[in-house]
């Protein structure tokens, strides 16, 4: 029954890893497609800034 229970506590260990390397996995990732979002707002808005400076240019 000890080694039952000592077997339970491994594998729930085990799953706390494996779930806790997943979580990082997935926040690694989300973050990775939050930066490359980010950096195509920042070249639209840009090419937005020339755009409009342009037409502020030609009034």
């Amino acid at each position: 029954m000890k080694r039952d229970i000592s077997n339970l506590d491994i594998r729930i260990e085990t799953i706390k890893n494996e779930l806790n390397i997943k979580i990082e996995n997935v926040s690694n990732e989300l973050n990775a497609k939050i930066d490359h979002v980010d950096k195509d707002l920042l070249k639209e808005i840009q090419n937005n800034n020339v755009i409009f400076s342009r037409i502020n240019e030609k009034r």
